[in-house]
């Protein structure tokens, strides 16, 4: 699904939105409408973390990376599903232990709601038989904490390339 991006600032409206390198990180999103002649398409990327810092610096790594990116944390795994109606992303990114819900349950809630969106997990926990259970049940790849902004880039272009 992906987006356009307007190499331009603009004001807001409802269309899309550009990353704009030459900004900031929260100043990144601008918006653009369907008839700009140079809008390029945008991938857009679901993280989901109970931490609010590593939501920032994920966000700020994958914007810098070229993403578009929306980040959450559910409190049920019943929210997914609508969640993901309503944002649309192109790659779900979710942290595998939190509260109320983990990345196993984000991934099966996640292939219920939309086969074609693929489940990345990001988690410090290194185990085996975790991430053996884990592609079992559909997640594409597991990523380990902590990660560079490079490695992480390239890991989801791998799944969710950025059309350049």
């Amino acid at each position: 699904m992906n987006r356009n991006f307007c190499p331009e600032v603009s004001t807001f409206g409802q269309k899309s939105f550009r990353a704009n390198p030459s900004c900031a990180p929260r100043e990144r999103l601008t918006v653009c409408s369907d008839a700009c002649p140079e809008a390029l398409p945008v991938t857009k990327v679901l993280v989901i973390d109970d931490s609010a810092l590593m939501r920032t610096l994920v966000r700020d790594y994958l914007e810098l990376g070229g993403y578009e990116v929306e980040d959450w944390l559910p409190m049920s795994v019943m929210e997914i599903p609508e969640r993901m109606a309503a944002s649309r992303p192109d790659l779900i990114l979710t942290d595998f232990r939190m509260p109320g819900v983990n990345g196993l349950s984000v991934a099966q809630a996640a292939q219920r709601a939309d086969t074609t969106v693929p489940v990345v997990i990001l988690t410090a926990l290194r185990d085996p038989e975790m991430e053996a259970r884990l592609t079992k049940f559909g997640v594409k790849k597991v990523l380990y904490k902590p990660i560079s902004q490079e490695a992480l880039v390239s890991a989801l272009r791998e799944l969710a390339p950025i059309t350049e």
